[in-house]
């Protein structure tokens, strides 16, 4: 699932682990579970609402539920018993139209949006260039040819996927082409998320979807959360965060080459990808982005931080501020956070 990110760290990890811990916190408990398997990451719910465990456990289990329904509609891998996904639209590319859910019609069509936005530095029609760098990337021996890459490319024009809301079905007119939502999937999904547990009455609720983080209100005593920018160069045990970062209702997003990657002849490739060289792109270090609409994080808010961090690690820092200020403008984020890391070092842009 999205290119199986760092699947090699929870290869000894069973599926359905849980780990479930409670401390006590003045107003209640600090109420913590880690679960393994959606989109390939481990997802931690911690809960500072009063309420009993049970309605933790209540509340936890409505958001999985809808993590792993959208894990499953996003799928690009897989497909599953009575349900049309993302590996169902691919299949059917250049055959027919496929009927699929309101959630996943609407998740193809914020990543058309964000092409638009974008300049196409995210195309969520990538599919075919970004699923040859996957299986060499698993094979681990070599780099795909000029040939091999310009064929693919030759397939990723956004033209080709028509979404038909009113018929509630998607469309792929070209066979060769296919879907890959792995650069706004996980963010969105996560926003979405937090939203659900916001209108369930949730008042102190952080959740960490692999890297995709997304909070409501503040921590039981009233301070904002506390998390870390992971220092991208991990051979820097000394300083393993290169900034923190405050939070109380929004979502955050970090994008980087430091994880995910292959190593030949002595180069490390990554998995984040310039369409316009079709390779991966060469900035050093991190990219992370932090939205927030009036009120708290809308829906969008997490798709937004997810596209634009990894957007935003293929452009320069002025074109990147430059469409983040955009970004802004369009999906009415009230405010919007920049954060380059490059080893130790960080550099903080409040987007205006």
């Amino acid at each position: 699932m999205f290119r199986r990110i760092c699947k090699y760290l929870f290869a000894s990890v069973l599926i359905l682990a849980c780990l479930l811990t409670q401390i006590g916190c003045r107003g209640g408990k600090v109420r913590t579970v880690t679960l393994y398997g959606y989109f390939d990451s481990p997802r931690s719910y911690r809960d500072e609402s009063a309420g009993s465990d049970e309605i933790f456990r209540e509340r936890t289990d409505a958001a999985d539920a809808l993590l792993g329904e959208l894990h499953e509609l996003a799928d690009i891998y897989g497909e599953y018993p009575g349900k049309n996904n993302l590996a169902t639209l691919n299949r059917m590319a250049g055959v027919a139209p496929v009927a699929l859910e309101e959630k996943l019609l609407d998740l193809l069509d914020f990543g058309v949006k964000i092409y638009e936005l974008t300049d196409g530095e995210i195309n969520i029609m990538m599919g075919s260039v970004l699923s040859l760098w996957h299986d060499l990337r698993e094979e681990g021996l070599r780099l795909p040819t000029e040939e091999e890459l310009a064929s693919r490319a030759a397939h990723t024009d956004i033209a080709s996927l028509v979404i038909d809301g009113a018929a509630g079905t998607a469309f792929i007119t070209d066979p060769g082409a296919s879907v890959d939502v792995g650069a706004i999937a996980k963010g969105y999904a996560c926003g979405m998320t937090v939203d659900l547990l916001r209108q369930r009455g949730v008042s102190s609720f952080v959740l960490d979807a692999g890297g995709n983080l997304g909070a409501i209100g503040r921590k039981a005593d009233g301070e904002p959360w506390n998390t870390g920018i992971r220092n991208p160069d991990l051979s820097d045990t000394a300083h393993p965060y290169a900034a923190y970062f405050l939070l109380s209702d929004g979502c955050l997003s970090t994008s980087g080459g430091y994880e995910r990657f292959y190593t030949v002849d002595g180069a490390n490739y990554h998995h984040l990808i310039d369409p316009d060289t079709l390779f991966p792109g060469t900035r050093p270090g991190s990219v992370s982005v932090y939205c927030s609409a009036d009120g708290g994080a809308s829906p969008l808010c997490g798709g937004v931080a997810d596209a634009l961090s990894s957007a935003l690690f293929l452009l320069s820092d002025e074109d990147g501020l430059a469409l983040a200020a955009r970004a802004k403008a369009a999906f009415g984020i009230a405010r919007m956070t920049v954060i380059y890391a490059d080893g130790a070092n960080a550099s903080v842009h409040e987007i205006p």
